[in-house]
């Protein structure tokens, strides 16, 4: 690896750190202080400083989610392109498939690791504490235990599920891993397109691809 590529990779660890601190603070905002996502915690009252444009991104979490997905971009990306500019279309496209086979894998052991625990946790009523609490997001994502039969028949639906876009019920974190996913698919598939395309033209292309999905996207 040249000097030049681990400086990149410096880089981009840099910036991952700087999305999970934020996505950290969401999740403990979701549970201890829900009212930092409204504009004001009531009518009438003034906002409080975390409720203020601007800094109420910081405890939102949807800016360290579109941080982890350029990430995601840059690093499917990364070495493949350089392989493409340097002529050496075979090596880039084994780089793009080692890559893609990767990928599902690293997402889904972790994933099905955390979904089990939570499962288990959910199943021996370590979460009912959670239901006596006066918070919305702790009091509505907490799932009942179920007989052993249907609870196995659920953990295994909600691990289908989070890579189906239709949610994970034990931990609704995952469902951003879906979209990670696909977009990293995505990427793949559109730099083994453009692999002896020109510089300009790939970026060009990028950019009516991204006009696309997002006239494209839910507006709801």
């Amino acid at each position: 690896m040249t000097v030049q590529q681990e400086r990149n990779l410096q880089w981009v660890e840099g910036l991952r750190g700087i999305a999970s601190t934020l996505v950290w603070i969401t999740h403990l905002t979701r549970a201890f202080d829900y009212d930092l996502y409204a504009p004001r915690s009531t009518e009438g009252l003034m906002p409080r400083l975390l409720q203020l444009p601007f800094l109420r991104i910081l405890i939102q979490g949807r800016l360290g989610v579109i941080m982890f997905i350029y990430v995601t971009g840059y690093v499917c990306a990364l070495k493949p392109l350089g392989l493409f500019r340097q002529g050496n279309y075979e090596a880039g496209w084994a780089s793009v498939s080692k890559s893609a086979l990767q990928r599902l894998p690293r997402l889904i052991y972790p994933s099905g690791i955390a979904t089990i625990i939570a499962w288990a946790a959910t199943e021996l009523g370590l979460f009912q504490v959670a239901k006596n609490t006066d918070n919305y997001y702790l009091t509505r994502t907490v799932q009942d235990n179920l007989p052993i039969v249907p609870a196995i028949k659920s953990l295994f639906i909600n691990i289908f599920n989070t890579w189906t876009g239709d949610g994970n019920k034990y931990d609704v974190h995952q469902g951003t891993l879906f979209v990670l996913f696909k977009g990293g698919v995505f990427v793949f598939l559109f730099i083994c397109a453009t692999a002896k395309v020109k510089t300009h033209f790939r970026m060009a292309g990028a950019i009516v691809l991204w006009g696309y999905y997002w006239y494209c996207a839910d507006r709801k």
